[in-house]
């Protein structure tokens, strides 16, 4: 679980979400595993165009 949240933690910060709020969801199991699927790949991708975009 420390993993999931983690994981979690960095994927919200580099999407803009409240961690906080990601934690809550979460903890309260309003936050199905696809959406967190989903999460982290949206900021893979987004990870992936900053790096791009990052002059060498």
């Amino acid at each position: 679980m420390i993993g999931l949240l983690g994981g979690a933690c960095k994927t919200a910060v580099m999407l803009g979400i409240d961690r906080g709020t990601l934690h809550q969801h979460i903890h309260k199991g309003r936050m199905p595993m696809a959406l967190y699927k989903r999460l982290r790949e949206a900021a893979i991708q987004r990870f992936a165009e900053i790096i791009k975009e990052a002059p060498r």
